[in-house]
Parts: structure tokens; sequence; C-alpha cells
């Protein structure tokens, strides 16, 4: 582009901050010719559209001049695709979730496009791995996205969506009912069988627990395996069939349960014979536990009615088999503990009767009696049973948000910690377990935003603009407070809504320019620039108004109301006033000026030798005394020069009648570098110059006259010796010699 319009006149870019970036792009010689200085990108963060100032003066001048806006915008090309941030996003959802439910963690699946308008980001698309359509994609989700140039560019990323199992399978047993054929002389803790229950979910959801609801005396299941076990010692004749219900619980956080039936059969086999005839009778003697103490460790998620340890009591080695029966019982023990713990009296299983938690008592320890049926206390023995505790996260239920995706909008003028959204939600579990604490766990909003733990209020922490941001993301979470916390995230989006119009400011409070004096009306002095915040990289300076509210006394300055250009109305004079501050205001277009933020304009008027130095006086007189030595300090000269800098430094000299004087360049003091003397010369004139240090230099002359005063001199011979001669006998009045020379003195 070639700017030059005159011969003579040469032009060049503006300079300041407002400026700086298109200053870095472009460049225009002395001819007005505008090229780029580098390949030019749309996307460069620095914009792309500049306002220059192109400044035209003549050639011989350094400064001044005028100054024109010439806007320069960069268009567009769809030179660069869409991008995702990560190649991989996990998510996940629970199965079951019902149609239209946000799929969690994919909350920052975004893509950017460099390019603007229609060449951004236009659409995205699930394009792989959604065969079966069970999902679909809205402007803040997933897989593929294209911009809308012609042709588009396009770029794709992975989304690995795992689907969470829900407790939504109940056990079941296989076969439906077990039946077995059992001898009625097999040994106490004998297997009978193993029922077996299945659950299609996964993980603790398909954990399963055996128990028997009700509880029988003379078997056992073992409440991981499932294996039916004999507690005691089976007689055809007191009972030859058995019904047992076994439960099957899962550990879902919702359990969930089933039952079956163990039939089993007993098979009659010959009695012991009786002792011979004459054989002694073993001596009865106490019941021996087959051990003294038992340890055993169960999770504290334990089912009720779940066996727990069997303890077992024999008749000694000389006693008779078959005689004698044993009846064990929860001896000296605390009530609360014979309320958790329970013991069939006959087989000497233990069993659970309530839940048990960790948290209230880690361990049990439980006295075991053995007596005989009959006898009662003649006959017993004890066994120590401690039962330890593990600990396990017996919160079965994470929070759940009511709502588990919100849009809230917020005014940008809202004052800081302005309550923006309130999030709730519930946890079916008590105590600790139940109570929820929210937090927030990342998002576009984070440091942004804060939330009230216990309420979930979310409240601002700092004021907002919308042109900068339009909105913000905050994944927040809310977890449990038991010692392995469960928690849960829901996703809420802030829209920024418009506050009004917006405030524009400048790029700094104010600008210190220099304007030569004396310079031509038009001049060109300073441009100002104010923007609006905006989110774009480009900022339309035609949307702007701008005035001078005050500090143009005498109206030395106009602004041009869209260009921002200030320029002078007419001559400017240092000496008169050598600094100005102009307060600029700048507004949107039909908004009122008070919406504009201030600025300063500091304008220095710049010096022109335009002034002489002057003398105080046109003609100096100075009186001294002659014989009195060289005088330092005869007289001092001041001339003053109105201008600053070195038009105003003034240097003299001694152009006319020197003789023996001499003056100081830089004070101006006048001295006589030896002694006048009257009778040599009674009356020196000088003409002494004062020159400033201006290209061209301007000069001033001023009048010295010097007076030698008369001294009453003593006579002085002309020589120090004479001889003469003088004939004898001469008169005395007769012969004279003259011998010197006198200086007369004064009459």
């Amino acid at each position: 582009m070639n700017l030059k319009r005159k011969p003579g006149i040469v032009c060049s870019l503006y300079q300041d901050s407002s400026t700086a970036d298109g200053l870095s792009l472009f460049y225009i010689d002395s001819n007005g010719v505008l090229t780029s200085k580098v390949t030019l990108d749309h996307e460069d963060v620095r914009g792309n559209e500049f306002d220059l100032v192109v400044i035209s003066r003549e050639i011989s001048r350094t400064e001044g001049g005028f100054g024109s806006i010439v806007r320069v915008r960069i268009l567009d090309r769809n030179d660069n695709p869409p991008k995702f941030p990560k190649d991989l996003y996990t998510s996940s959802v629970a199965e079951n979730s019902r149609v239209g439910t946000y799929v969690q963690g994919l909350e920052s699946v975004f893509a950017s496009d460099l390019d603007s308008g229609k060449n951004s980001v236009h659409k995205y698309s699930i394009v792989a791995g959604n065969e079966a359509g069970k999902f679909d994609v809205d402007f803040h989700e997933l897989s593929g996205v294209e911009d809308g140039g012609n042709p588009s560019l396009s770029s794709t990323t992975q989304v690995r969506v795992n689907i969470l199992d829900e407790n939504d399978q109940t056990p079941t047993f296989e076969p439906p009912i077990y039946s077995v054929a059992v001898s009625e002389n097999v040994p106490v803790g004998t297997s009978v069988l193993q029922v077996k229950a299945f659950d299609g979910d996964t993980s603790t959801n398909a954990e399963i627990y055996y128990y028997f609801k009700p509880e029988h005396d003379f078997f056992t299941v073992d409440a991981h395996t499932g294996i039916v076990e004999t507690a005691c010692e089976l007689n055809f004749q007191k009972g030859n069939s058995f019904d047992l219900t076994v439960h099957a619980v899962d550990r879902g956080r919702v359990p969930r349960q089933a039952k079956t039936i163990v039939r089993i059969r007993l098979v009659d086999i010959a009695a012991f014979p009786p002792l011979s005839p004459g054989a002694v009778s073993t001596v009865l003697a106490p019941p021996v536990f087959h051990k003294d103490s038992y340890f055993v460790r169960i999770r504290e998620d334990f089912p009720v009615g779940g066996a727990i340890v069997r303890v077992n009591a024999h008749q000694g080695s000389h006693a008779q088999p078959h005689e004698r029966a044993w009846r064990y019982i929860i001896f000296n023990n605390p009530a609360i503990t014979r309320a958790i713990f329970h013991i069939n009296p006959r087989s000497g299983v233990i069993s659970l009767r309530e839940l048990l938690n960790y948290e209230n008592k880690t361990s049990f320890s439980l006295t075991i009696k053995a007596q005989d049926e009959q006898s009662k206390d003649l006959y017993e023995s004890h066994a120590r049973v401690v039962i330890v505790i593990r600990d396990v996260n017996e919160n079965y239920f994470a929070p759940i948000f009511s709502r588990s995706t919100s849009v809230v909008s917020i005014s940008e003028n809202a004052q800081e910690n302005a309550v923006v959204s309130r999030v709730s939600a519930t946890d079916a579990d008590a105590g600790r377990n139940g109570k929820i604490t929210f937090t927030i766990g990342g998002g576009s909003g984070l440091g942004k935003f804060k939330i009230n733990q216990n309420t979930g209020k979310v409240r601002s922490l700092v004021r907002f603009n919308s042109e900068m941001d339009s909105q913000f993301d905050l994944h927040v979470r809310a977890s449990d407070r038991s010692k392995q916390p469960l928690l849960s995230n829901a996703y809420l989006l802030i829209k920024l809504r418009n506050g009004g119009q917006k405030r524009p400011f400048f790029y700094s409070p104010r600008q210190l320019v220099h304007v030569r004096e004396n310079s031509d009306k038009g001049t060109f002095v300073a441009l100002v620039r104010a923007k609006v915040r905006t989110r774009s990289r480009s900022n339309d300076n035609r949307l702007m108004e701008y005035l001078i509210s005050r500090g143009n006394e005498g109206g030395k300055f106009s602004l041009n109301s869209t260009s921002g250009i200030i320029s002078t109305t007419g001559s400017l004079d240092r000496e008169s006033k050598d600094l100005y501050i102009l307060d600029i205001r700048a507004h949107v277009k039909g908004a009122p000026p008070a919406m504009s933020s201030p600025f300063q304009v500091v304008v220095m008027v710049s010096d022109e030798n335009d002034n002489r130095p002057s003398f105080e006086q046109q003609e100096y007189k100075v009186f001294v005394t002659e014989n009195i030595g060289p005088v330092t300090n005869l007289l001092c000269l001041a001339a003053h020069d109105p201008d600053s800098g070195q038009h105003g430094n003034v240097t003299y000299s001694i152009i006319s009648g020197k003789g023996p004087f001499s003056i100081d360049p830089v004070l101006g003091v006048l001295s006589s570098d030896e002694s006048l003397d009257y009778e040599t010369q009674p009356l020196h004139r000088l003409v002494i110059q004062a020159a400033d240090n201006g290209r061209p230099s301007r000069k001033t002359t001023t009048k010295v006259e010097v007076t030698v005063q008369d001294a009453n001199d003593a006579p002085v011979f002309s020589q120090d010796h004479y001889e003469v001669s003088v004939l004898e006998n001469t008169d005395v009045e007769g012969n004279r010699s003259r011998i010197g020379h006198v200086r007369p003195g004064p009459r």
C-alpha cells in the first residue's frame, strides 16, 4: 500500500503501547509504502486487526507532522483443524441409567480451533464405537469434531465409557433344591454338601454370604464357602430327615438375597452293642473341649445368622460313647455381648445376632461353658473364644445428587461472595456415613468459585466480565464422612449474563508526549486508544468515542472523537505555558460519557530556540582605581534567555575592546588581567556578547565602559644614576644640568 501524497513529505509509523503489536508486523518506508515484516497469520495471538497511525511531515523536520489512521485487517483462512487437548478421555456411567443421563467425566471434552467465525468449531459427532446407538453427543461431548470451513477440517479423540455395575442381580441357587443322604454315625464336622449361589453382578455386588434361617442345632453352613457340615452327633431315632433353609445374600449397597432348601436324610445303622455283663462302667467326668481357646477373625459386615465358629466338647478317653449330651452356653459375659452373639446349645455353633460395627468395638472375648445336660453344674468345662472384627467400609450408599447436571446463570455485575447456585445431595446411610461434604474437584471455574462444604451453596470469589469469559464449569463432588468415604460427582455449568454497557479501559493510566512549540496548526500530538474487555483478539475501535473533559486551557488541542488522534489547533508557546494535562474520556457510542474511564495525556511543550539572550542593561559603567593590580571580579554580567536546555544556556565573550580584560564564558564575570594605569589609558570601551547554544545560535551584545581613576603618584627619576661636569668657579646660579624627567602629579 502506498500512502505518500506529496513530494518533500516523509512518512513514519507512530509508536506507543497501543500500536506496539502492529509495529512488530508492519513497516512503512519514507516514501509511504506500507509492507508486512513477517508472514501474517490470522491466528497470531497479537490479534487480527491493527490500527496504525501514519505520521507525515516535511523531510526537514524530525517532530510534529500530521497523523492519520490506517486500519489493517487480516482475513482468516481455514488452515487449522480443531484439536482436542487429550487423545483419550475416561468416563463412567452406571448401568440402568435413564435415557438422557449425563455421562460424568466428559466435562472437559472440548475441542479448540485457532480459526474464527465459520472456520472454527462447528459440530461434534460420534464417529465410531456407538454402533448400538447407546450414546448421543451434544456440544459438550465426545469423539469427532469438524469446523465449518470449506473444505472442513476435523480431528478425533477417544472416549472410554466404563459401565458401573449396579446391584440389580439377585443371587440364584443351582439347583433350587439340594438333597443328600447322610449316615447317622458320621463324625462331627463332616461335610455334607456345598450349596452354591451365582450372582450376575461384579465386584462386591457379587460377593455372597450363606447362613441358616432359622438356625439349626445339628448342622452349620460356612458363610463364605456354603459348605454344610454336621454340628453334632446324629441319631436316626431322634430325627431322620431335615429340611434346612439356606439364605444367600450379596454385599451390594442394597443387598439382594435368595434362599434354597437343603433336604438331609439320615441313613439308619445298627446301634452300638451294650456293654458285656460284668463290665465296669466308666466313671463320669467333666466334658473336655477340643481346644482351651478359639481365635477367629470376621469382617464387620458378617451377615446376621451366619456361623462364626463351632466349639466342641467330648467325654474324655474313658467315657462310653452316646451316653452323654452336652449343653453349650455363653457364660459370664456382658449382656451386650450375649445380645450380639448366639451359641446353639446343642451344636456349639456361635452365630451372629446383630450387625457389627468396627467403630464401636473391634474385638470380643466370650467364655463358653459346656455342661452335662443331666448333671448340670456338677460336670462342666470352660473355653475362651476371641472374635476379632476386621474393619470394612460398611458405608453402603454413596451420596446422590438431586441433579447430576445443572446449568445456572449469574450477572457479570454480581459482587464477590454472591450466591451462584446451591447443589443438594442425599445419602441413605446413617450417622457419619450419611453426612455429606461438598467440594469443588475441578473445572474452568476452579479458583473463581467456592462451595460451602455443609450447605452446598456455591459463591463467587471474584468479579466477572462476560466479554472475557462467557461461562465456567465446575465439577462438584459430594462425599460422605466415613473412614473410607464414598463419593459422587455433579456437573455445574455457570453462564455469565451481560450486565449492561461495558466500561472501556485504556492501555495505561496516562501518556507523556512532547510537542515542539511554534508547530503548525494540526500537528499530531498523540493517539489515545481505549477498548472494551472482550474474548476476541480484535477490538473494533470504531465503537469508541473520545473527548477532552478537562485541561485544554485556551483550546490549544483538538481530539478526533472517532480516531482518537490529538492535534494542535494553533501555535504553542513554551515560554507562556510548558505543560498541559488533558483528561480524556472514552465511551462506547451511544453510552453516556460517565460510562468511560479516565485517562491523562501529559503534553510537554518542547522548546524551540526562538528567544535571544538579553542583558539587564544596554550599557554598563565601571570605575576602577589605577595601579591596584589585576581585578578578578570587575563586573558580573548576566544575560537571560527564556528558552530551555541548550537554547537557554548562554556563553559570554568580548568581541571588541578586549585589551587587558577577560570574561568567564559561563559565569559572565569580567576581570582585568593586569593593573590599569590612568596615565596610560584612562578609559576602556568593551563590547560583550551573550550567545545561546542553539543551532543556529541567537546572540545579543552590550557595552561596558571602564573608567580608570587617577591616583597621587610620587615623582619618579628616569634613571637611577646621573653624571655631570661642572666648571670650577661657576656661579651658584650659573651653569645648570637636567638630571631626569618626573611625571607630573595631579594638578
